[in-house]
């Protein structure tokens, strides 16, 4: 497919008052208030999705926010389903773009003005895709990406994650849904790499727009006083491995032939984890085991929640 400004004819340029937040929740914690005013300030709208379930009732995090709009799911459906309910909620509501994000992610003041500014800067706007931000990392105080003051503003990669990232909801819409069935982990990645497919491009912002936690991370070892190199275990739980591991190896056999760096890399970090930093965290054997059960159900293409009960234990 060879993107032009033909296949997008309406598309308009991405403005605060043309954007929409979309935020997904899950029992969010007590600084959530905190960090969505940081969000509302620069946007439209803001939209909430909620997969806390109704059976925990409305946290008391998402109660009292002024105009901000709540999608209540009776149970949690996964960050990919969550997603597409509030892509489609903004187009219904007549916005243009859409920047989502993840609860717990700090949002600097200028995060919406520096990715327009990206936007406006790229000779083929038609061509953009998705453009993400680089970030702090909680655990370890640095940017995820090598930055350098004075250098480009955006460089082109491969994925970004789904937290600060902005979109158009008419590509979107072409392009397709969040991969529902994937539930949670590689659902992000996968659209970027199912863009790539398609001849879009994926940008992000150079300069740490936000502080991100990536798990409830410790860090085991460090090399440097600026923690450049840093083991961190993200102590993720096993239900978590196993949908990394089998969402990872399916975007990697579907979409080898798109990024197959990318992909050896980040097949390679799966296996690392699982035999160099999952015996340093809690509950390391079921850890282990959710990883294989992940891999065989890869093996098998099999999708959607997962079904053995042992992993919400």
């Amino acid at each position: 497919m060879n993107v032009t400004k033909d296949d997008f004819p309406d598309q308009a340029e991405p403005s605060s008052q043309n954007t929409c937040a979309i935020i997904v929740t899950y029992f969010p914690d007590s600084f959530f208030k905190e960090r969505l005013d940081r969000i509302r300030a620069q946007v439209g709208n803001t939209i909430i999705v909620d997969n806390t379930g109704a059976a925990a009732g409305l946290p008391s995090q998402l109660q009292d926010l002024g105009d901000a709009e709540i999608i209540r799911n009776h149970e949690n459906l996964g960050i990919g389903e969550a997603l597409n309910q509030g892509m489609t909620r903004a187009k219904e509501q007549g916005y243009q773009w859409a920047l989502t994000f993840d609860q717990d992610s700090w949002v600097n003041p200028d995060l919406v003005a520096t990715l327009i500014n990206i936007y406006n800067q790229q000779p083929a706007p038609e061509r953009v895709g998705i453009i993400g931000c680089n970030f702090e990392e909680e655990n370890v105080h640095v940017p995820s990406n090598p930055f350098v003051a004075g250098g480009p503003a955006f460089r082109e990669i491969t994925a970004v994650i789904t937290s600060g990232s902005l979109l158009s909801l008419s590509t979107y819409f072409k392009v397709g849904r969040f991969r529902s069935d994937f539930f949670i982990d590689f659902v992000d990645h996968e659209y970027c790499l199912r863009l790539l497919k398609l001849g879009f491009r994926v940008l992000s912002s150079t300069r740490p727009l936000m502080v991100h936690a990536l798990g409830e991370g410790r860090v085991l070892t460090s090399i440097g006083d600026d923690r450049k190199l840093a083991i961190i275990l993200t102590n993720r739980s096993p239900l978590r491995r196993y949908y990394m591991t089998r969402n990872g190896l399916l975007v990697a056999k579907k979409y080898f032939s798109v990024a197959p760096m990318w992909i050896l890399r980040s097949v390679s970090s799966l296996l690392l984890f699982a035999t160099l930093k999952i015996p340093w965290e809690q509950n390391a054997r079921k850890k282990f085991r959710a990883t294989v059960y992940g891999a065989l159900d890869a093996l098998c293409s099999r999708t959607g929640k997962a079904d053995r009960l042992w992993l919400y234990s």
